[in-house]
């Protein structure tokens, strides 16, 4: 597939978002508070514990300099600038740090970051954050939301410039207690450098979980939640699952214990939250409230690299070799960000 091919079916999906109407389930429209929200090396194994799914850090020094200064470099070259590049900024970014993150990265950060009104630097240091939404309302400009929308975006990954827009257009039409959604077919760049591909390689095959229909990508991942009835935030949700919270028919039996224990204890707080606020269980398990939005949001873009993720980098996988950014502008990526990217040594020559 060369890259004009993979241009072509873009496009295609380009047209088919600008003919696409809003669900027509529901007629009320309902008011959306939403806050994007990336870790920042954060190591959150003692707050997950109550979770039940994570175990230690695959980073033996999360909060090395050298570390950081590639995590900030990544920030820089690919994140920030594709939520900048969102053609809706009716959202709050919030920048998640660990308690212990030496200072001087922090406030490189926060100088990074200063420009921008939206844009929020936040220590993350309680096991409620994980589950709940209120600590994060003070970054939205309103306390009168119906539904708190969180989005997941790693800090070396990016949203195409139109995904903030259209999920929150999405779901200002459908009025459910709780909704999962995201891309299910994510774009892959692997920032390896040859000949035949000076920009890298771009790839489309992505393994989504341990079911063919459980998982969406982490980058883009959302969580809608009536508030305050509901009150879940998105760090609650592992990806590679996301598809079995809301569907009780379909048993975790073929994933590791840890994470069937989590699946199950997600949805039992939601059915404790129903029951406390008196919402019929049935409104959220029983009626569609679990979509892949790649055909209305468009494909989110996942980066690897040898700083995260060696094994996709040598994964078997169909990739184009990119002769420009082209394929890569909507998301933000600019001849800058590649540059930034080969200054701090993050690129792989091969």
């Amino acid at each position: 597939m060369g890259n004009g091919c993979m241009k072509d079916r873009h496009l295609a999906t380009e047209n088919k978002l600008s003919s696409q109407r809003m669900p027509s389930g529901t007629t009320p429209r309902v008011r959306v508070g939403h806050i994007l929200l990336t870790y920042f090396s954060v190591d959150i194994t003692e707050y997950w514990r109550p979770f039940e799914t994570r175990g230690k850090s695959r980073h033996r020094d999360l909060l090395s300099q050298d570390r950081l200064r590639e995590r900030l470099g990544l920030l820089e070259a690919v994140s920030l600038p594709s939520v900048l590049n969102q053609s809706h900024q009716d959202f709050a970014w919030c920048i998640l740090i660990d308690k212990k993150l030496p200072p001087t990265i922090g406030t490189a950060l926060n100088h990074l970051v200063r420009p921008h009104t939206n844009i929020h630097v936040m220590t993350f240091e309680e096991s409620s954050h994980i589950e709940n939404c209120d600590w994060l309302l003070p970054l939205l400009p309103s306390n009168s939301y119906s539904h708190i929308m969180t989005t997941l975006l790693d800090d070396d990954d990016a949203l195409p410039k139109d995904y903030m827009r259209h999920i929150f257009d999405y779901f200002q039409g459908i009025d459910n207690p709780l909704s999962i959604a995201g891309s299910a077919r994510p774009w892959q760049w692997d920032l390896v450098v040859t000949d035949e591909g000076p920009y890298g390689y771009l790839a489309t095959k992505w393994h989504r979980g341990w079911r063919s229909d459980a998982g969406l990508a982490s980058a883009g991942l959302t969580l809608v939640s009536k508030y305050p009835e509901i009150n879940l935030s998105v760090l609650l949700l592992r990806h590679s699952v996301a598809g079995l919270y809301l569907n009780p028919k379909v048993e975790p039996t073929k994933i590791p214990p840890n994470m069937q224990k989590h699946v199950n204890i997600v949805r039992n707080a939601i059915r404790e939250r129903c029951s406390a606020s008196g919402i019929n269980p049935a409104n959220i398990f029983g009626n569609p409230a679990y979509f892949d939005l790649t055909n209305l949001s468009g494909s989110t873009l996942l980066v690897n690299h040898t700083g995260n993720e060696t094994s996709r980098l040598s994964e078997d996988k169909m990739r184009v070799p990119l002769k420009d950014l082209d394929l890569l502008r909507d998301f933000g990526i600019t001849d800058k960000s590649f540059h930034k990217l080969e200054y701090e040594g993050i690129l792989r020559l091969s």
